[in-house]
Parts: structure tokens; sequence; C-alpha cells
């Protein structure tokens, strides 16, 4: 697990250092190749993230997403206490990284306030494409809040990792605007068959 350190104020304000322990470090082979664990481990994380949303459309059947949302909160603090009460790991910090944590865990709360919320009116397929457009949404507030440029290379990596989420979208426009149309001349067409006959 990673650990923050607060290094004080410095002259461009307070900063804080993350550094990964042992368990981390070794989750890593020599030269920093993934092993085998550290693969299955990404695996399973991999496919406990892509159940997220169709465990919150589950959940939204039978609670409130307000409710939901914040009893998944209150799990993970109470799962987060106990791990910490039973290794007897610490979880003091600093006030810097105190108030850093606060923050931080607004937003991350309006998150999946939102995304509970979101994901009742919608496919949970489809609440996954819009939820994982968010590296877009970073790189331009990263360009506007916090002014690392966005440049061509910078673009053209984020269209090729990401850019088939847009196609997704754009596909399933235009499939649908097709299958309107072949269900519209069909109705158009079943007039005629009607009167005309065999």
């Amino acid at each position: 697990m990673d650990n923050l350190v607060d290094e004080g104020n410095g002259a461009e304000g307070p900063r804080i250092s993350v550094t990964a322990d042992k368990g981390s470090q070794s989750a890593a082979g020599a030269g920093g190749r993934l092993t085998a664990a550290a693969m299955a481990t990404m695996l399973l994380l991999c496919f406990i993230w892509g159940g997220n949303l169709v465990a919150i459309k589950i959940s939204n059947r039978g609670f409130d997403p307000l409710f939901a949302a914040t009893l998944r909160s209150v799990g993970a603090a109470v799962l987060l206490g106990g791990w910490a009460l039973i290794t007897r790991h610490s979880l003091r910090i600093s006030r810097t990284a105190f108030t850093y944590a606060v923050v931080i865990g607004l937003f991350f709360g309006l998150e999946f306030l939102f995304l509970f919320w979101g994901t009742k009116f919608t496919l949970a397929s489809r609440g996954t494409i819009l939820v994982y457009t968010s590296p877009f949404w970073v790189a331009l507030g990263g360009h506007f809040i916090l002014r690392e440029r966005l440049s061509v290379p910078k673009v053209a990596g984020l269209l090729l990792a990401h850019g088939h989420y847009s196609i997704d979208i754009i596909g399933g426009l235009l499939l649908a605007y097709f299958v309107a149309t072949v269900w519209r001349h069909g109705r158009l067409f079943s007039p005629i068959t009607r009167v005309t006959g065999p």
C-alpha cells in the first residue's frame, strides 16, 4: 500500500509525496516486470470494476440511489477501519493531507451519488461507456485548470486509447437511426400490401 508523506510547504504550496511500501514493490519483478500474481490481481480488479454498474443497477431496484451510495461508502469505511485495526496500521495523517483527503472524499462521494442516480435512468452497459470517457474530461480539466497543456501527441494518445468509446456511441446512434428508418419504410409499405394484395 502507498504511504502519504507530508513534505511541508514549498514555493508552490504544500507538497505530499507518495511512497510505495514493500508489499506494493513485491508485486513487480526485477526491472519492473509484472509477475503472474500482479497480473491475476489486475484481472480480478478489472472483473470487479466491470461488475460495478451491474451491481448498482440491481441495487437500484430495491433501494433509493442516495441510500445505496451512502451504504456503499459506510461499508467501505467499516472495512478500512477493520483492516487498520487488525493490521495495527495507523490512519493518522497530517493536517495538510487531511484537508486534501476531505476534498477528494467529497468529490468521490458526489461521483458515486450521481453514478447511482444516473444508472437509474439508463442501461448499465451504456453507463459504463459514459463513465469511462473520464480520461477526456481529466485531460481537459488539466489543460484549463492545472495548465497541463494538451499537445498533439497527448491528444493522439487519448484518441488511440479511448477513441473507441466515441465509436461505440456514434455507432449506436447510427444503428438506432438505421433501425428507425427501416421500421418507417416497413410501416409505409404495409398499407400498399394490404391494398394490392398478393
